[in-house]
């Protein structure tokens, strides 16, 4: 399943504000870009990418509220500090 149906059916008849945990374990990007996730989550704390053959996360939105994120990209060196939650920051 393509990362964007997958996001439509992890609604279950949300809005995307309304989305605090979001797992999108072993779907398909898109050219190993996210796809489908934008700056609406406004409150995602939780972001689950196992599995999905990222190569890149330059297009990951901003997502202020994020606490955790899981991935298996490549290792974590390459990452953008965007994608670490501010914690770590």
């Amino acid at each position: 399943m393509d990362m964007k149906k997958r996001i439509h059916l992890e609604l279950r008849n949300r809005t995307p504000p309304d989305v605090q945990e979001l797992v999108l374990d072993n779907c398909r990007s898109n050219e190993g870009k996210i796809e489908g996730l934008s700056g609406e989550f406004v409150n995602l704390e939780f972001l689950s990418l196992i599995n999905v053959g990222l190569a890149s996360v330059l297009n990951l939105p901003k997502l202020p509220k994020l606490k955790k994120r899981s991935s298996n990209f490549m290792s974590t060196q390459y990452l953008p500090w965007s994608f670490y939650p501010q914690e770590m920051n």
